[in-house]
């Protein structure tokens, strides 16, 4: 999951590696970095916005 809350435009999350989190941690940090930095991330974060699962209170 990549995404943040709706209305806390400080606060970003980023989880559900599973067991992989150290092997995917630098590419998560880099297309985090980008979205928060206003950027286009290198790929198209959709599939990993919270909002698939419920449409309360995230972006």
């Amino acid at each position: 999951m990549l995404g943040s809350l709706r209305g806390i435009t400080s606060l970003h999350f980023a989880f559900g590696h599973q067991h992989l989190g150290v092997t995917q941690a630098a590419i998560t940090a880099e297309l985090l970095a980008a979205k928060v930095g206003g950027e286009k991330p290198a790929m198209d974060l959709l599939a990993y916005r919270v909002t698939r699962f419920s449409r309360c209170c995230v972006d």
